[in-house]
């Protein structure tokens, strides 16, 4: 039993460490809503992937549902992708910000 605890410990105290690295890192990732670049007017597409967690195939199909959207009813989407909204209070003034 104690072998295990102390195996835990470790590992706890890494995870805790990490975590800790991470959110201290976080507002170098920080992007404003002025530095999101507009997809439209950069190439044409729906989807600015600031963030970098889309596959160029998901982006790809994206585009192309969206394409079709706005030829069926005229419709607009369009999807961003942020690593970190600071210095917007949250997700969704960030949001709005960007709209």
């Amino acid at each position: 039993m104690k072998i295990q605890l102390f195996t835990v410990k470790p590992i706890l105290l890494l995870s805790a460490m990490s975590l800790g690295i991470l959110f201290n890192s976080l507002p170098a990732l920080s992007i404003t809503p002025q530095e999101v670049p507009n997809p439209q007017i950069k190439s044409g597409e729906w989807v600015s992937d600031k963030a970098g967690i889309l596959s160029k195939t998901t982006e790809d199909e994206l585009n192309e549902i969206i394409d079709r959207l706005e030829s069926f009813n005229g419709s607009e989407i369009a999807i961003v992708t942020v690593s970190e909204t600071s210095p917007s209070l949250s997700a969704k003034a960030f949001a709005t910000q960007l709209f």
